[in-house]
């Protein structure tokens, strides 16, 4: 049997394994996987409708994108420069990351 799920999912897929055995293992991982697909799938035909109905505008995905990519910024000088743990890491990249947000949408 072809194994792609260990490839993409690497030690979950180890996980599942020792879980559920081999062949359940493998069958669940797999589904993960297609589910995964499915979602994607279905995100990219209904874009439009997404787009449209979800009331997110230009400026709250380019606020979300610019939160996002300041966070990653944060936890990368988190982790590398100072050598914290990574899950610390995170939280002060996402807590610093909204108080900056908040400095410069609050108090220009």
């Amino acid at each position: 049997m072809v194994n792609i799920a260990s490839t993409i999912l690497a030690g979950f897929q180890d996980d599942l394994v020792v879980l559920f055995g081999e062949t359940l293992g493998w069958i669940v991982g797999h589904s993960i996987l297609a589910a995964a697909l499915a979602t994607i799938v279905l995100g990219i035909k209904e874009r439009d409708h997404i787009i449209q109905r979800s009331g997110f505008g230009k400026n709250e995905i380019l606020d979300l994108g610019v939160f996002l990519l300041l966070t990653l910024s944060l936890f990368y000088i988190y982790t590398n420069t100072f050598n914290f743990e990574s899950v610390a890491s995170l939280a002060l990249g996402a807590t610093s990351s909204l108080s900056i947000r908040w400095m410069v949408t609050v108090l220009g």
